[in-house]
């Protein structure tokens, strides 16, 4: 999508491209880091 966008310089594409693909970046390491702590329970220890 936002490859495409750019291609037809929809700023307001990729701009809101970048911005869901950073949202979901973060929602996914938050995730992440809640199922480590609760697998790997003995990390940082």
């Amino acid at each position: 999508m936002v490859l495409d966008a750019s291609n037809w310089l929809k700023s307001e594409v990729v701009f809101a491209g970048v911005i869901t693909m950073g949202i979901t970046g973060i929602l996914l390491n938050q995730v992440i880091l809640v199922i480590e702590k609760h697998i790997v329970h003995w990390a940082g220890k």
